[in-house]
């Protein structure tokens, strides 16, 4: 069965040292592809075609973009506070600052990152399957959070234990203060049925994701989950109605710091060890400033690196 929480044991933190170790070198990779191009391009930009240089440059950012994402996610799950996740994350980008500027001044390339700062957040989840109702059962119409940005918004559902999609469904609403989409889950007696706005993606399997920040139902495309895609990331909100009309898992992460203040259902005191939900630490985002010179092209600019994020 599986579950969102962070994996424990030093079997699975070898296995996340590897996979972040895996993520960096692909990383470094595609820098390498990239900057290993800047003779090539540099030479057809003296004739007059700098705008592919550009181009260079610009695919240097999406590897540098890509990389810092890898950072993150990797240390969310190896480490359990801000200071450590900062120290992980600062670590990575100084290794593609110095590898990556290496590589590149022999190329004729001048290349660097650096870490401007970092965003504090909370991921919320339950690890365990249960209903989807308030900590500790209080309600099953509650308010997961208020006024936050939204990132990694992922549940998983149990078909069996569903409510039909015409009577009871379970509705997730997210709310940017000037639209609101609710997303209905339930069953049409077949299949799980995911509905937004009349427009439907269904699913077969007893067990099914859904990933509303990346608009996908068993990782496949889901256009029904489209207009979540448009919502305003600044200060939405995320509610759940009917949520003892499912069973399963389910994992968001905010960029609010204190957890008292992301829902007024939640309260740390009221969430013992028995409970199915629970809060940890994360880094919400990360700002890098990146910077990338030939002979023909300079450009430098600001990344904030913000993991599969509602409006990304």
């Amino acid at each position: 069965m599986a579950h969102l929480s962070r994996p424990e044991g030093d079997r699975s933190r070898a296995q996340l040292f590897l996979i972040g170790g895996l993520v960096l070198a692909v990383v470094f990779l595609g820098l390498a592809l990239v900057l290993n191009s800047a003779i090539y391009t540099e030479n057809i930009a003296t004739r007059g075609e700098a705008s592919v240089e550009n181009s260079n440059a610009l695919g240097t950012v999406g590897e540098v973009r890509r990389g810092v994402d890898g950072a993150i996610g990797t240390a969310n799950r190896l480490h359990d506070d801000h200071p450590s996740q900062e120290d992980s994350i600062e670590t990575t980008v100084g290794e593609m600052d110095g590898s990556g500027g290496d590589f590149a001044a022999r190329r004729g390339v001048f290349f660097e990152v650096e870490v401007d700062g970092h965003e504090h957040g909370t991921r919320f989840f339950q690890e365990n399957d249960g209903n989807f109702t308030a900590p500790n059962g209080s309600s099953s119409d509650w308010t997961v959070a208020e006024d936050v940005s939204v990132r990694e918004f992922r549940m998983e559902v149990e078909r069996n234990a569903l409510g039909d999609i015409l009577v009871d469904p379970l509705n997730v609403t997210i709310d940017d203060g000037t639209t609101a989409e609710t997303v209905e889950i339930g069953t049409d007696g077949s299949d799980i049925v995911v509905e937004l706005s009349g427009e439907t993606c269904e699913a077969t399997a007893s067990r099914t994701s859904i990933d509303f920040t990346a608009g996908t139902v068993d990782g496949r495309h889901c256009p029904a989950l489209d207009p979540l895609g448009d919502l305003d990331n600044d200060d939405v909100t995320v509610d759940f109605e009917n949520g003892d009309d499912a069973e399963g898992t389910y994992s968001l992460l905010f960029d609010e710091e204190d957890r008292d203040d992301i829902s007024p259902d939640y309260d740390s005191d009221d969430v013992d060890d028995d409970s199915d939900t629970d809060a940890e630490d994360v880094i919400y985002s990360t700002t890098v400033t990146m910077e990338y010179r030939t002979t023909t092209v300079e450009y430098e600019t600001e990344l904030e690196v913000a993991p599969n994020a509602l409006d990304a």
